[in-house]
Order: structure tokens, then C-alpha cells, then sequence
């Protein structure tokens, strides 16, 4: 559940169902709390739309399929001061929203701590930056996320402010209607 700081858009829910089947598009519903309504984000258009005017976009919220992208180890480099493989990716499908991406995982943790995302004309669009990666409860986690776009002169951050882990969860939770009723708190 995503819950953004300012209480503009306090009660706003955001649910995702990701598939492990690269053919198959992930479900992603919004609830927004002003319109008392769940709207369904459907189909790959939808995807490249900007998650709630912020600089992500709905498909940047979620993760994306291995199998979804051909992908090539650029090289090996440190990044502030962790070993990293860069590693470019370029989706199979011809309608994804970039081009291309470029990639820092952190070897220790297998987590991307900087990614690129380039346009469909090549130039960068966009670069992803995570900081705050420590281990929590015997997971790697990720506090802050940085979306820069580079287009638009604009930032959006993206800071966890509390993470709990192995908890007992109905999956009855995990519905559109128990986003619609707030049944996340």
C-alpha cells in the first residue's frame, strides 16, 4: 500500500497483482479517496501514464519480468562505494515505454541502487536513484527512491518510512474492495 505525506491525497490506495508470465499484463488498481472510487490502470498505454502526477509511472511502480527484456552485462564498477554490475536491458516488446535501460545492481544485495531510462528516440529520459539499502528482519530494503526526470527538469522522492515483514496476512486484504475500504491500516 502507497500512501502519499501530503494530506491532499491521504487515503489513497495503489494495489498491484504482478504476474510472473512476461505475455501477461500485471493489475493495477488506484483508489482515490475525493472521487470515492477504484480505478482499474489497465493495459500497457496505461502503464506509461504518471503514477499520480508524480515522475513515476504506473509500470515504474511495479517490478518487470526478467524475461520481458534481452539483457547484456555492460561492466563492473563501484557506486558510492558498493560493487555493482551496470547492466543494460531492452524490452522484446516494441511498445514498451523505454527504449532501453541501464542498470547498477548491487552485487551484495541484488538490488538496483541507479537506473537509466531512455526514450524511444535513445536520449535520457529519466534516472532512478535508491539510497537508505539495509538489511531488515533478514531482507535487503530500500528506504528512499529518487525519480529524476530529466525532460522536465523535476524530482519526485519516494521515502519507506516503515517497513514490517513476515506478518500474518488474510489474503481477503489483498481485493478491490478492501482497497476501496481502506482494510490496509
Amino acid at each position: 500500500m502507497w500512501e502519499p505525506r501530503d494530506n491532499s491525497r491521504k487515503g489513497t490506495g495503489f494495489l498491484s497483482w504482478e504476474y510472473d508470465d512476461p505475455f501477461k499484463d500485471d493489475d493495477k488498481w488506484l483508489y482515490l479517496p475525493a472521487m470515492k472510487k477504484v480505478r482499474r490502470i489497465s493495459g500497457s498505454s496505461a502503464g506509461k501514464e504518471n503514477f499520480m502526477g508524480s515522475d513515476f509511472t504506473y509500470d515504474d511502480m511495479g517490478g518487470r519480468n526478467v524475461d520481458e527484456d534481452e539483457h547484456r552485462l555492460l561492466r563492473e564498477e563501484a557506486l558510492d562505494g558498493s560493487p555493482c554490475w551496470v547492466v543494460e536491458s531492452i524490452p522484446m516488446d516494441s511498445d514498451a515505454a523505454y527504449s532501453r535501460t541501464v542498470s547498477w545492481i548491487r552485487q551484495d544485495a541484488f538490488i538496483p541502487v541507479k537506473v537509466e531510462y531512455f526514450d524511444r528516440m535513445g536520449d535520457l529520459l529519466k534516472t532512478l536513484t535508491a539510497s537508505g539499502i539495509s538489511r531488515e528482519g533478514g531482507f535487503w530494503t530500500t528506504r528512499k527512491l529518487e525519480m529524476a526526470n530529466h525532460r522536465k527538469e523535476h524530482r519526485t522522492i519516494i521515502t519507506l518510512e516503515k517497513m514490517e515483514y513476515n506478518l500474518a496476512m488474510n489474503e481477503s486484504l489483498f481485493t478491490v474492495p478492501s482497497l476501496e475500504r481502506g482494510l490496509y491500516e
